[in-house]
């Protein structure tokens, strides 16, 4: 049996991603990695590569509704790493650690959907809007 809660429900945690998102005096970072996922709450190791980081807006959410967290447009990064992604890390203004989602292509059933899983260095990245909601 699956455990299911109310948009209301949904739309609180996602004010508190954003909350702790827009928490310091900078803007927070979303930070495209390489390698195995951390666990939660962990920083990434020596085994993850970042391959870009992107400046969150600030605030950092566009809307917070029907259990759906939009995040503002997020601006291009230049590519750090050549390496396939595998998770984005969320942090605030401050580098401390909010959330974390895996990374893939279409089809891949990713939360943050790339149009290819591996980028060239020096290249830029630029986003589509990112959603983010609990599984159905």
């Amino acid at each position: 049996m699956r455990f299911a809660v109310s948009h209301t429900i949904e739309n609180a945690y996602w004010s508190s991603v954003a909350t702790l998102l827009n928490a310091q005096a900078g803007a927070g970072k979303a930070l495209l990695y390489s390698g195995p996922v951390p666990s939660r709450g962990t920083a990434a190791t020596v085994a993850n590569t970042l391959i870009a980081s992107f400046d969150l807006q600030k605030p950092a959410e566009a809307s917070i509704t029907g259990g759906v967290l939009t995040l503002a447009s997020i601006d291009p990064a230049t590519v750090l790493s050549s390496a396939a992604h595998t998770y984005a890390a969320f942090v605030d203004g401050s580098g401390a650690w909010v959330a974390h989602c895996d990374t893939g292509t279409a089809g891949s059933g990713a939360a943050w959907v790339w149009n290819a899983a591996s980028y060239t260095v020096g290249g830029i990245l630029v986003p589509t809007t990112l959603t983010l909601r609990f599984p159905a």
